[in-house]
């Protein structure tokens, strides 16, 4: 049995507690709908639930008329809503409707997002609907654990310097599609990274994603990873994204976070000595507090670090 909340996979079936996150099995599959479930007037099958977090449920499902498995995300508040039996249908009834509206809200414009995007190493939306008092996301199915449960399986805590390499380059290459369309994802972090047995890294979680570089502070977000301007409300860009991207970066070489953007008032800037080149190099400039200080360009920061045709080298701390 594999963990809603952190994907870790060997859960026994009669565990209550999961070892490696200490998630309640039993509240986190409070409220999930059956198998056999059907939505959006029976085109859609539910099988199982496979992931879960504090405004949504991901399932895994089918549709009769497509080869292969779909992902189904339905907005479902885990602490703020119920469900009622009515004629087989399974209605959200929230307990705030205030609240519940906003954050469906948020959930709609993710949704808008993601069928506007469309590169294998984005989680793109095949359909977005809303029924039964909520919202439903269809999207590929992406058989793999996140980054972050990844992370938590390796016995160093860290990946080695080529798999990071591999790793990141994809999620440059799904960011730069991103940014050309105007769209930031503003919450990049190992627990919105799908990485699969091929090694395909897909960016998932779309529900901090803004379109333009307008400012709002109302967009969730891990405030851990998030550059100053983010946290502030203020204007973002594909610069805001590098910074946590950069985050991220780091976290898997090392197994750890850099400190907090909040905690580095009046530290500007950042030393790894420890990290050997490019990285040391990339991830100093990428973490600057003041976003005109970093590359205002994913790729042109990856292709400076890494030009194209060169192959992996041996930086990072060690190997694996």
């Amino acid at each position: 049995m594999r963990c809603l909340r952190c994907q870790y996979a060997r859960i026994a079936h009669t565990a209550e507690i999961c070892p490696s996150c200490g998630a309640t099995q039993r509240i986190l599959c409070q409220g999930t709908l059956p198998t056999g479930t059907t939505v959006h007037g029976g085109k859609y099958r539910i099988d199982v639930p496979v992931g879960r977090g504090a405004f949504a449920i991901i399932y895994r499902a089918t549709q009769a008329t497509r080869d292969g498995e779909l992902a189904i995300k339905e907005f479902y508040p885990l602490e703020g809503a119920d469900r009622r039996d009515e004629g087989g249908a399974r209605p959200v009834v929230p307990h705030n409707a205030e609240k519940f509206q906003r954050d469906l809200e948020h959930f709609i414009r993710e949704g808008e997002i993601l069928t506007m995007l469309h590169h294998p190493n984005l989680i793109g939306a095949l359909d977005f609907f809303q029924e039964n008092g909520t919202a439903y996301v269809v999207m590929e199915y992406v058989d793999g654990p996140t980054l972050k449960a990844v992370l938590r399986g390796r016995a160093s805590g860290h990946l080695g310097a080529r798999e990071v390499e591999h790793v990141v380059g994809q999620v440059v290459a799904g960011l730069e599609a991103m940014h050309r369309e105007g769209i930031y994802h503003l919450d990049i972090a190992p627990d919105n990274v799908l990485y699969t047995a091929e090694g395909r890294a897909v960016l998932t979680d779309f529900g901090a994603a803004r379109q333009g570089r307008a400012a709002g502070g109302d967009q969730p977000f891990k405030i851990e990873y998030a550059p100053v301007e983010a946290i502030a409300g203020g204007e973002v860009g594909p610069e805001s994204d590098l910074f946590e991207l950069a985050m991220m970066t780091h976290e898997l070489l090392t197994g750890t976070r850099p400190l907090p953007a909040l905690q580095r008032i009046g530290v500007p800037s950042l030393s790894f000595p420890a990290l050997n080149q490019p990285w040391r190099g990339m991830l100093e400039e990428a973490l600057h507090l003041a976003p005109d200080r970093r590359p205002g360009s994913v790729r042109e920061w990856w292709d400076a670090g890494f030009p194209a045709g060169t192959r992996s080298n041996d930086g990072g701390i060690g190997r694996d």
